[in-house]
């Protein structure tokens, strides 16, 4: 989207949930929450205010693939937790150096027409993340503008956060990251015809997506149509470009199409065979397969 101030004018007198929210785990989902249960009082729409590209990418552009969610991923998790609307505000330079008083003013007043907003408590915003929740309910009252913070959500003892999902990932922990996102985590990306082992195989670039941890892992694939199959995907690093993806049932004319897979359990190698740590019913045909594809 473009910062056109006449595009989001829909979306005045609403209650605005403010924060990256890369990987929308449950911490994020209770700032949503909390935004959608003060609209629904006031009967204001609740939207979802997120930035693109992430604010790290800007400032380290050379870092490691390192997102959770693309942005479209995000707006569509956004919309279907119930929000009523969602928006991409711009991240670049411009936006960066603006201080946090012009920030509320500019986005949160002129373009969003925000009546109030709730974020996480550590949400920092401004040049040089000047501005603390603190600072957002003084400059918010300012404008009119009521602010929240939302304590952060602890989870198995420590808080949810993006940070903590990558580190899951990082470790192959496949169930420790559902339990964190309230979901499988998923990946998407277009999907390209190619053989493994003389076999039809489906390679999907990962583009800036975090890899998890090298190894084999059973997936649930989602493809146009909404059907779905099992399979296995190879991830071999953080170097890695394009995710080969293997299955029982090779789909057919699948080639340029968008594909999502949601990560279902890491293998371990047992006597040269996938054995995967059970996750759900999925599990076992997964494997079967797997060994179908003598992975």
């Amino acid at each position: 989207m473009t910062n056109d101030h006449e595009m989001m004018r829909p979306l005045r007198g609403a209650v605005v949930a403010l924060g990256n929210f890369d990987g929308f785990h449950l911490g994020h989902q209770a700032v949503v929450a909390r935004a959608m249960a003060i609209a629904r009082a006031e009967n204001r729409p609740a939207v979802v205010a997120t930035f693109s590209p992430h604010p790290v990418r800007l400032f380290q552009p050379h870092l490691a693939p390192f997102l959770l969610t693309g942005i479209e991923q995000r707006m569509r998790l956004f919309r279907a937790f119930g929000a009523d609307d969602a928006v991409a505000i711009p991240f670049d330079r411009t936006l960066a150096q603006l201080s946090p008083e012009d920030f509320v003013a500019c986005w949160l007043k002129d373009a969003l027409g925000a009546a109030a907003v709730v974020t996480g408590a550590d949400f920092n915003f401004g040049r040089a993340r000047a501005g603390d929740v603190a600072a957002l309910k003084l400059i918010g009252a300012r404008y009119g503008i009521t602010a929240e913070a939302v304590p952060l959500l602890t989870a198995e003892g420590a808080p949810a956060s993006s940070t903590r999902v990558r580190q899951c990932l990082a470790a192959g922990e496949v169930d420790a990251t559902r339990r964190l996102l309230g979901r499988p985590h998923r990946m998407t990306g277009v999907a390209r015809a190619t053989t493994v082992n003389g076999r039809p195989a489906i390679a999907m670039a990962l583009g800036d997506y975090v890899r998890p941890r090298a190894g084999r892992y059973a997936i649930q694939a989602r493809l146009a149509g909404g059907r779905t199959m099992p399979g296995v995907a190879h991830f071999t690093g953080p170097e890695q470009t394009m995710l080969t993806l293997i299955f029982p049932q090779p789909p057919r004319r699948i080639a340029n199409q968008m594909i999502s897979i949601d990560l279902v359990s890491r293998f371990t190698q047992e006597g040269g065979f996938p054995v995967a740590t059970p996750a759900d019913d999925r599990t076992s045909a997964i494997a079967e397969g797997a060994a179908a594809c003598n992975l």
